[in-house]
């Protein structure tokens, strides 16, 4: 689960930013990382760990005045927490440069890296993992595990759309990003946006301000592709593939929209939200065992990942 913040406002954007991420900053605290236009000049990219070093950073960065800045904050899924699996994940489209941030998860990750490096694209965010244990005075190694930021599937297979070497997206999962297209040397080309139905992505907009959320103003509609260029903005309808389950974790349709009383939306959102902790403590469970190289342990975890996801899922679509 992450957050994804854009901001484009004259002044005072890094108070704006701050604000709202206070605001959504439940959905993750382990690892941040923003990039910083000003006269749509690239000026600043940086990836931390911590809340503390961000916030060191945007308060450095207040001298230099940004205009428009994207802004991430992750609860890690599918690397541990370090700068380098940070988002905005930087990838190659052509001869530009493309800065992603993405809330959500890609089911297919591991079946598009392995195209994507058939076609000669390196991963950037790909880290060997391995556990040391100490007994006696002596060190023992788990075997070495390759894991990737699973965000930079999408990341590779935006940049491939963009650069038309193909006319859809292959990513499936839950996915809400936002985007900026600038050429090598930092200008920037354009501010793009999007999501399908597992995701949330608002909009706030007015004369002194234009803000993109995980929570706060209105939702965009999903499966469009939104580009805003020279104060122009354009709509492209686009599938973003969706995911085969639905979770308030990840974001989904309230179901109270889809016809239900009351009183058994309440009894639903009791029951989800205690599905929801216990795949997050599965979660964790997995990531730790993955760690020890108990892949065993790993196997049952994950059966019963999918036995509670099958559970919100049935919960996600009751009338």
């Amino acid at each position: 689960m992450c957050g994804i913040i854009a901001i484009n406002k004259k002044d005072n954007i890094i108070k704006s930013l701050l604000k709202r991420y206070e605001k959504q900053k439940s959905r993750g605290q382990e690892g941040f990382g923003y990039v910083a236009i000003k006269d749509n000049q690239v000026i600043d990219y940086q990836r931390k760990q911590s809340e503390g070093e961000i916030k060191k950073c945007l308060n450095d960065l207040q001298a230099k005045n940004p205009d428009l800045i994207l802004f991430h904050h992750r609860y890690p899924t599918s690397t541990i927490n370090l700068p380098e699996t940070a988002h905005p994940i930087k990838v190659k489209t052509g001869e530009n440069d493309l800065y992603v941030i993405h809330n959500g998860i890609i089911n297919n990750a591991k079946e598009l890296k392995a195209k994507h490096e058939s076609q000669k694209i390196a991963y950037n965010t790909e880290v060997i993992e391995r556990t040391e244990y100490k007994t006696n005075g002596q060190s023992y190694y788990t075997a070495n595990k390759k894991t990737f930021n699973d965000s930079e599937a999408l990341a590779h297979d935006l940049a491939l759309y963009l650069e038309g070497k193909q006319t859809e997206l292959k990513s499936k999962g839950s996915i809400a990003f936002i985007a900026i297209e600038a050429d090598s040397k930092g200008q920037v080309i354009r501010l793009l946006y999007g999501r399908n139905e597992s995701n949330p992505l608002c909009l706030t907009q007015d004369s002194n301000i234009l803000a993109l959320t995980s929570e706060g103003g209105k939702e965009i509609k999903p499966d469009i592709l939104y580009s805003i260029a020279n104060g122009q903005t354009t709509a492209t309808p686009l599938e973003i593939g969706q995911t085969d389950y639905l979770t308030q974790q990840i974001g989904f349709t309230n179901w109270r929209s889809w016809g239900q009383d009351d009183e058994v939306a309440d009894d639903n959102e009791m029951t989800l939200n205690q599905l929801e902790a216990e795949l997050q403590e599965l979660e964790e469970m997995k990531w730790e065992a993955e760690l020890g190289g108990d892949y065993d342990e790993v196997d049952l975890i994950e059966a019963d990942i999918k036995e509670i996801k099958r559970k919100i899922t049935k919960i996600a679509y009751a009338y």
